[in-house]
C-alpha cells in the first residue's frame, strides 16, 4: 500500500486498476481505485468479474457464498484454460461441476457489500494456530503497511521437535532503517496476538524462483535447517 499511495500521488492523472487472475484463468477480476487509499487501508478490493466471466465463491461443498462469508473463488467462461497438459487428473480436480469451462483457483474470497471481492489468501497460505486460522498474507500486508518496510514474507513451521511459529521476514526500503522490535511494535498494533509472528529476520533481499517469485520453499528449509543443527 505506501508503494501504491506514492505512484498514485506522483502520478495524478492516470488510471490505477487493480487486476486479479490466476494463469489458468488470465485476468477475471478488475477493481478501479477511485483514489489513493488512505494510511489505514492495508489492501484493495480485487473487484468485480470482467464481463465476459463468471466469478463465484463457493465453500467446501461447492455451494455458492452470497454473504460475507469466505470461500474458494471459482471462476467459469471462455477465458478458462482447456486443461493441464496430460494432467487429466489435475484437469478434472480444477472443474466447478465437472463443466469444462470452469476453473477452481484455490484463492479464497468474500463478497464485499458493494458487490466487490476482498482477496483472503491461498488455500496453502492459510494456517491454524491455537485454534485460530490465520492468513498469511494478511500479516505480510500488515507489516508492508509500515513506511521502512519494503517487502515481507511470512512462513509457517511446525516440526516435530519444536513449536510451531510464524516467521516474518522482511527488507527494509532503506538499508539499516529497520530492526525486528519495530516490525513487531506494528504487528501489535494491527494484528490480533495470534497473528503476531513469533521471529522477524531482516534480510537484503529475498531466495526467487526462475519467475521472480519468494521461494518460500527456501525461506522455510533455510529456517529449519538453522534451527535444527544449532
Amino acid at each position: 500500500m505506501p508503494s501504491l499511495r506514492r505512484v498514485m500521488q506522483v502520478i495524478p492523472q492516470a488510471e490505477f486498476i487493480n487486476l486479479y487472475g490466476p494463469t489458468e484463468t488470465n485476468v477475471c477480476t478488475y477493481y478501479r481505485l477511485p483514489e489513493a487509499p488512505g494510511p489505514e487501508v492495508m489492501a484493495v478490493p480485487i473487484g468485480v468479474p470482467c464481463e465476459h466471466l463468471e466469478v463465484t465463491i463457493r465453500d467446501a461443498e461447492g455451494r455458492c457464498i452470497t454473504g460475507p462469508d469466505i470461500g474458494e473463488i471459482c471462476v467459469l467462461g471462455p477465458a478458462v484454460m482447456k486443461g493441464y497438459w496430460r494432467r487429466p487428473e489435475a484437469t478434472a480436480a480444477a472443474r466447478v461441476d465437472g463443466r469444462e469451462d470452469s476453473y477452481r483457483t484455490g484463492d479464497f474470497g468474500c463478497w464485499r457489500p458493494d458487490g466487490t471481492i476482498r482477496f483472503a489468501g491461498r488455500r496453502d497460505a492459510q494456517i491454524k494456530i491455537r485454534g485460530h486460522r490465520v492468513e498469511l498474507a494478511e500479516i505480510e500486508s500488515a507489516i508492508v503497511a509500515h513506511p521502512d518496510v519494503k517487502e515481507a514474507a511470512v512462513i509457517f513451521v511446525q516440526p516435530e521437535s519444536l513449536d510451531c511459529a510464524l516467521i516474518a521476514y522482511v527488507i527494509p526500503a532503506v538499508p539499516g532503517c529497520l530492526s525486528p522490535p519495530l516490525v513487531l511494535e506494528q504487528c501489535q498494533r494491527v494484528l490480533p496476538p495470534y497473528a503476531k509472528p513469533h521471529h522477524v529476520v531482516v534480510m537484503d533481499d529475498f531466495p526467487r524462483t526462475s519467475t521472480g517469485k519468494i521461494d518460500r520453499v527456501q525461506l522455510r528449509d533455510n529456517w529449519m535447517r538453522q534451527h535444527l543443527s544449532a
